[in-house]
């Protein structure tokens, strides 16, 4: 990536969402103001950052958002009856806030995409995420009464390490921890010890519900 490349000026929409890379964005758009950045996007590369809000509201006033966020890529936006867009997006680069500027009525932002470290994750490292993960991911199914089928999960590690941020229920302050990592090793560390407390959680449930079951079957 060249020094150009590396930083760009785009429209911001501070949400209360974490927004990871390759995971989809359903919005509603009503404010006048992010209809005229929609109508922005849509006549130049198609894309916004999406940030965190730290302080404020989603809607109305203006939001203090964190400054570690990822662009979204318009991909389909269908006008509706009553003068809002429907739209779906996809999270593509992460990027790092480093001056908000309001040339518009909406937040504009001149920002730095963030690349990982490029390091290698231990090979059992990734086994262990990708098992562990699958496990609570299944266990999660069945306890929405889904059925309990293997999730597909991506083999490269930054795309499993943001694969299982979107996936995994997570609270919102850890997602946006997970998402201001650069190391990808140190990501999927973390997530890791999430889904260990979780899947014996998770068990516990899914033990309770059986009990349940029998004892009103009998």
């Amino acid at each position: 990536m060249t020094e150009t490349e590396r930083f760009a000026e785009i429209p911001l929409f501070p949400l209360n969402t974490v927004l990871f890379p390759r995971m989809a964005l359903p919005l509603r758009i009503f404010e006048p103001r992010y209809r005229q950045m929609l109508e922005y996007c849509l006549e130049h590369d198609r894309q916004f950052g999406v940030l965190l809000i730290k302080s404020g509201k989603e809607v109305g006033g203006a939001a203090e958002p964190y400054t570690v966020g990822t662009t979204a890529l318009i991909q389909e936006v269908e006008s509706l009856q009553d003068d809002t867009y429907s739209v779906m997006a996809r999270g593509e680069r992460r990027f790092l806030l480093l001056e908000r500027r309001k040339l518009r009525p909406y937040q504009v932002g001149l920002v730095e995409y963030l690349t990982h470290s490029g390091q290698q994750v231990p090979s059992n490292l990734m086994a262990d995420a990708r098992a562990a993960a699958e496990r609570v991911l299944v266990k999660a199914m069945m306890l929405n009464g889904e059925w309990a089928r293997q999730p597909g999960l991506p083999d490269d590690p930054e795309a499993l390490s943001f694969a299982l941020a979107s996936r995994l229920s997570l609270d919102i302050t850890t997602q946006q921890r997970i998402l201001e990592m650069n190391s990808v090793e140190t990501r999927l560390r973390t997530i890791l010890e999430y889904v260990s407390e979780t899947e014996a959680q998770l068990a516990q449930q899914l033990m309770q519900r059986a009990w349940l079951q029998s004892f009103r079957a009998n």
